[in-house]
C-alpha cells in the first residue's frame, strides 16, 4: 500500500473508530480513492441497515468524515453523498462495499 493510501486509510480507522463502527476494511486495493469509497459505503451499510440511522443521519457523518480527511478527495465524498440511495439500494441487494465501488467507478 502507498504512503498516501495508507495514510487515507489510517485517518478513515481513526474517523470511524470516534462514530463507534467496526473498521474491518478490506485493502486489497491500494488506490486511495477506492479505500475512501468502500469506507463511505462501510459507513452507509453500518448505519443505514444496521445501526438504524437515517439517510440524514448518516449524510452529516459522511459529510464530518470528509471534513476531517485531510486530503484532496471532495469529489469522491461528493459522488457517494449524491448516490447515496442508489447505493442504500445496492447494500439491500447484497452487493459488498468493493463491487458498489466498482459500479460507481470509484474502484478499478
Amino acid at each position: 500500500i502507498s504512503n498516501t493510501s495508507k495514510c487515507i486509510e489510517n485517518e478513515l480507522v481513526l474517523n470511524l473508530s470516534k462514530y463507534n463502527i467496526n473498521t474491518n476494511i478490506n485493502t486489497n486495493i491500494n488506490n486511495s480513492t477506492c479505500i475512501l469509497c468502500k469506507s463511505l459505503v462501510y459507513v452507509i451499510d453500518y448505519g443505514i441497515i444496521k445501526g438504524n440511522k437515517t439517510i440524514e443521519e448518516i449524510t452529516q457523518v459522511i459529510k464530518e468524515i470528509c471534513c476531517e480527511i485531510n486530503v484532496p478527495s471532495g469529489k469522491e465524498c461528493v459522488l457517494v453523498l449524491n448516490n447515496i440511495q442508489k447505493i442504500i439500494k445496492y447494500i439491500s441487494n447484497g452487493l459488498t462495499n468493493i463491487q458498489i465501488c466498482k459500479k460507481l467507478h470509484l474502484c478499478d
